[in-house]
């Protein structure tokens, strides 16, 4: 019958064998751990798992029997991760427009040693992590996606990305890890500056002035046009003031144009109205901060636009159009708060 003094023994059997013993049980029966079992020394494969009973008496009891499988192997690494549905320059950020829901691509490699029921996992890191899984390609090897990662709570700035493969055994590959770049803060307009040609004269919209338009952070040069239509509009005051400017920038400013301070006072115009217009050629300056728009040929109207406009600057809303993105693909805020220092 049984007793406490009775030995198990598990034995595990594959190309060699391996063995460990607890202590029985008394005549009441119930189930004992043998733990301890050296397995490093069996072959892959199914594992033959034999338990028997011995009393002190040395009689051996009928083997129950079982298998188990051993795998010590783990899957062919990632060899390459990339985000797919990236924004901006390159299709390379997270942005405001994607970060719920971030792709990224996995390729997979040809090895005997995979299955379809291997899983490939993703993770992001920066700050905190979010991960994904998908089913593995098999034997064969290619490309899989894993999807629909919510990269909301993730700080912006590098977001570390790390690829692994894992079979049914619980062996994680060695991981493929690259680099993404969150960026979910969208240019605003700071300043809005003239800059009178040489020899120009004061006060007077001219060809060779130029006016710099500068955000808070590099744009992508391709959402920039490379030309605009640039118009001013003025109003003459009397004196004391009562007299109005305004500027547009066709594909840079929306169609609503810049109201510059209402208070400046230009006498030569005394209450009439005048127009300038010019096609201006844009270039990216300042580490692509700054849109440089520089004036051709000033085509007036209504008497052309005259000296005496008064200097100064104000800040008054702006709103570029959304066309214009930073280096990860967001639009520009579109009604930006910028300092407007005299134009022409």
């Amino acid at each position: 019958s049984d007793a406490a003094t009775d030995t198990i023994t598990v034995t595990l059997t594959s190309g060699a064998s391996a063995s460990a013993t607890h202590a029985g049980l008394s005549s009441a029966g119930g189930t004992v751990g043998v733990t301890g079992v050296n397995a490093t020394a069996l072959t892959d494969a199914s594992v033959a798992v034999s338990a028997t009973a011995t009393d002190l008496a040395g009689n051996v009891s009928a083997a129950a029997t079982a298998t188990t499988t051993k795998d010590t192997v783990a899957p062919a690494a990632p060899t390459a991760v990339a985000i797919s549905n990236g924004g901006g320059t390159g299709s390379a950020y997270i942005n405001i427009a994607n970060k719920g829901s971030v792709n990224y691509g996995v390729t997979i490699p040809a090895n005997a040693g995979n299955a379809t029921t291997d899983t490939v996992a993703v993770s992001l890191t920066s700050g905190t992590v979010v991960s994904g899984t998908v089913a593995g390609p098999g034997a064969a090897g290619g490309s899989v996606t894993v999807g629909a990662l919510n990269a909301t709570g993730l700080t912006d700035g590098p977001v570390a990305v790390s690829a692994t493969s894992t079979d049914l055994a619980g062996n994680v590959s060695t991981a493929k890890t690259g680099t993404t770049t969150k960026d979910t803060v969208a240019p605003t307009l700071v300043t809005a500056v003239s800059v009178q040609g040489s020899g120009g004269t004061s006060g007077k919209m001219e060809s060779g002035d130029a006016l710099n338009l500068t955000f808070s952070e590099a744009l992508a040069p391709t959402s920039v046009p490379g030309t605009t239509t640039v118009t001013e509009s003025r109003t003459g005051g009397v004196l004391g003031g009562g007299g109005s400017s305004t500027l547009s920038m066709n594909g840079v400013i929306q169609s609503s144009p810049i109201s510059i301070d209402n208070s400046y006072l230009n006498l030569g115009l005394l209450g009439t109205s005048v127009q300038g217009t010019a096609t201006g050629a844009i270039t990216l300056t300042n580490s692509n901060t700054t849109v440089s728009i520089l004036l051709g040929t000033v085509t007036p109207s209504g008497g052309g636009i005259g000296g005496g406009l008064a200097a100064g600057s104000a800040a008054v809303t702006v709103s570029p159009v959304a066309a214009i993105t930073d280096l990860a693909g967001n639009p520009a805020v579109t009604t930006s708060t910028a300092t407007v220092t005299r134009l022409f």
